[in-house]
């Protein structure tokens, strides 16, 4: 179970959580993989990170699991990717939340499916009803407007930065156990939605012609 703390609610963006809300993990993170959250993001980060801790604690918390993101990053071949937050967002004017290539994020996503493919089961719809423990409900709307256009999908991340600009990372079946991975980094807010249709479309072309 993870509790709201009002500090998890001071990063940017409002998701509509409440101080003191409690939330079984999966669906917390289900909230925060569809809509974007960074608030969900911020409470699974310091409850799991806490967990590490001899002495647990929120803020505390929250350096600790960054620290696993790298640690993890650099295991599973992500060598030049680095995380310096735990919601992506910019740190500044000037520097961004974390950094690595679009081989690196597709490498990602691959270990996360082969570990955890449950985890981005919601992503693959445009809205889901989640509910609190506290039966609070949230009609989530996913961040990714060009799910319609990607056909068999299997799960999808956006995300929005002044520093990073519009991106989006979508996977999605092409049947007897193959599977393609897509990553737009860099584009504009809109722009990474009409990136991604247009890469789909041509990576399903090339496969008919046998590339």
């Amino acid at each position: 179970v993870v509790t709201i703390d009002k500090r998890f609610l001071e990063e940017e963006g409002d998701s509509g959580l409440h101080p003191g809300e409690d939330w079984r993990l999966r669906d917390l993170l289900d909230l925060s993989l569809v809509v974007s959250s960074n608030d969900a993001a911020a409470a699974v980060s310091a409850t799991i990170g806490a967990s590490f801790l001899t002495d647990p604690d929120l803020d505390l918390g929250r350096e600790e699991f960054v620290r696993y993101m790298n640690k993890t990053a650099k295991e599973i071949g992500m060598g030049n990717a680095i995380f310096y937050n735990d919601t992506g967002l910019d740190i500044n004017s000037k520097k961004n939340g974390g950094y690595a290539s679009a081989r690196e994020y597709t490498r990602l996503l691959s270990y996360a499916l082969k570990k955890h493919p449950e985890i981005f089961e919601a992503t693959r719809y445009e809205k889901v009803k989640i509910t609190s423990l506290n039966n609070l409900r949230y009609n989530a709307t996913n961040t990714n407007t060009a799910l319609a256009d990607i056909p068999n999908i299997i799960g999808s991340k956006t995300g929005f930065t002044d520093i990073a600009g519009g991106n989006v990372t979508t996977v999605f079946d092409l049947g007897l156990g193959q599977s393609v991975a897509i990553v737009v980094l860099g584009s504009s807010y809109d722009g990474r939605f009409s990136d991604l249709i247009l890469l789909t479309e041509k990576t399903l072309e090339a496969i008919k012609l046998g590339y």
